[in-house]
């Protein structure tokens, strides 16, 4: 504000010094320009001692913050009598500069007796220079005093106020830091727990390899079948579990350009061959569309929608993936015409666990955890992935990533 006056007295200093008292204005106002700026380095200096926190840097900061309180309270003083020298009217600026030194800084008690008694004084001193009339200058102190109290009250509410706020901000940090020791510590357990389960599910599978080299009657046939089956599924399920586990958010996603319109009809034309039952058809324009994509993490989310898709629909039922361009994104939809998720589920599909968690149409079985590690992904990539669904009309789950330059393609 004072550099702004200091603008403006330079270009009009011939009309601003025909004002009355323009000399005092001018020796207030470069009086701040040289001593704010001592101020703010002195800042400087005691928030990087302060990091320390000797009980020598605590003592000096307690008596900046004091004498930064009281200067900018005298300043607010000194203007108001250099801009009125009007006895009646001399507590106006002293009034705006308490409420903003009470409303911006905070004070410890004895802080607050200290500026009290620092500004009386001045005060006092500033009266007797100024005021010859007993009676103004009996009812300016009243007023001094009715203002100093009430700085008091506001600067001790404020203080018991932004205190709470503080030990509340303290509380939240201690509170997150427990929740991510004791999610650490869960990963931790699940990811040992997932590994571990991994080598006696390969013993179960290589016996049951092992059997299917004899002859065996039908029955017996059915249950290798079946067994082997079963441990197909619990791998699946644990890598899910590794995959919730483990923590990758520090870890850098290596991605390509690449032709989606490529990764797509590939993808398309490997669950053609696997002979799932379902029309799996590809939609899309001619126009290539590209982006910067981690081949086989991607591979992966797009492998869950359809399995997904194929989960919860009709034998031989339709499922469409579409590629289109949104202004600078390149959107994926899967869509089928299936069972549909429920309203009331809906919000929840992608959380960890989720509770939202269904068996598909033929009985298949779900961790819970597939759409959450896609999305994860999905995010890492930079974009987002949303779903839309109508009961017993089918779902759309979306998929939208930046755009890349098909430049740099190899």
């Amino acid at each position: 504000m004072n550099l702004f006056l200091r603008i403006v007295s330079f270009f009009y200093q011939k009309d601003l010094s025909a004002f009355k008292y323009y000399q005092e204005h001018n020796f207030v106002n470069w009086m701040h320009l040289l001593v704010l700026p001592l101020f703010l380095f002195l800042d400087r200096l005691l928030l990087m001692a302060y990091q320390h926190k000797t009980k020598i840097t605590i003592y000096v900061t307690r008596i900046f913050t004091i004498a930064f309180g009281s200067y900018l309270v005298i300043s607010g003083m000194l203007t108001s009598f250099m801009a009125m020298h009007n006895p009646h009217n001399t507590l106006t600026f002293f009034m705006v500069a308490l409420i903003i030194t009470a409303g911006t800084l905070v004070f410890e008690v004895p802080e607050v007796i200290i500026i009290i008694a620092v500004i009386e004084a001045v005060f006092y001193a500033l009266l007797k220079f100024n005021i010859a009339n007993n009676t103004d200058f009996i009812y300016n102190i009243l007023a001094s005093i009715v203002l100093s109290t009430g700085f008091y009250m506001v600067s001790r509410y404020l203080y018991t106020y932004k205190f709470k706020n503080f030990l509340q901000l303290i509380q939240i940090e201690q509170n997150n830091i427990e929740l991510q020791k004791a999610s650490n510590f869960k990963n931790e357990v699940l990811g040992m727990v997932a590994h571990d389960l991994r080598n006696p599910i390969a013993a179960i599978e290589s016996i049951a390899s092992l059997m299917e080299m004899d002859e065996l009657d039908k029955e017996t046939g059915e249950n290798v079948t079946m067994i082997k089956a079963s441990c197909v599924k619990a791998r699946e399920i644990v890598n899910e579990l590794l995959e919730a586990a483990r923590d990758e958010s520090d870890l850098e996603l290596v991605t390509t350009v690449v032709n989606v319109n490529e990764l797509l009809v590939s993808l398309v034309n490997e669950w053609k061959n696997q002979n799932v039952g379902n029309e799996i058809v590809f939609v899309s324009a001619d126009k290539n569309s590209y982006s910067n994509i981690n081949t086989e993490k991607f591979h992966r989310v797009l492998d869950n929608l359809i399995t997904n898709a194929v989960k919860f629909s009709e034998p031989e039922g339709k499922i469409e993936v579409r590629l289109t361009e949104v202004k600078q994104d390149v959107c994926i939809e899967v869509k089928d015409y299936g069972i549909g998720i429920p309203q009331h589920l809906l919000p929840y599909i992608f959380d960890r666990f989720t509770k939202s968690s269904r068996k598909g149409l033929r009985g298949e079985k779900s961790t819970g955890l597939g759409l959450n590690i896609a999305r994860r992904i999905v995010e890492k990539h930079g974009g987002t992935m949303e779903a839309e669904s109508i009961e017993n009309e089918g779902s759309i789950f979306r998929i939208c990533l930046p755009k890349a330059d098909a430049s740099f393609t190899a």
